[in-house]
């Protein structure tokens, strides 16, 4: 729903939207919830320069909706994102040191789909 309602804001100044962030997009990421501030790590394996866009996009995706689930779900506990490109896959872990919550389930489910529409699990 984001996305599409994302649609029917007034694209920036020069009247080209702005591209979704992709998996280079990562450290900025985890500089603003440090900032926050939040005790986030970031361990990259790989470089990322040669990840297709389309995976890139989903792989920032799924490290933000596991911050949000961490930040909600295990305030103030430590959380570990880690991404390695390998020859046949992009890898993705997130770790955090907080209990697991009880929600609803759905950041859980939307993560799943993402990778998934991908080719991913």
């Amino acid at each position: 729903m984001r996305p599409t309602v994302g649609m029917l804001r007034a694209p920036d100044d020069d009247g080209v939207a702005p591209p979704s962030p992709g998996i280079d997009a990562l450290p900025s990421l985890i500089d603003d919830l440090r900032a926050a501030p939040a005790d986030v790590a970031l361990d990259i394996d790989g470089d990322l320069d040669d990840v297709p866009a389309t995976i890139g996009t989903t792989a920032y995706r799924i490290v933000q909706e596991a911050l949000t689930n961490a930040s909600r779900h295990a305030p103030g506990a430590c959380v570990r994102v880690q991404v390695a490109n390998r020859a046949d896959a992009v890898v993705v872990a997130i770790d955090s040191a907080g209990r697991p919550g009880h929600g609803t389930g759905m950041g859980l489910r939307n993560m799943r789909e993402r990778a998934e529409a991908v080719g991913g699990t």
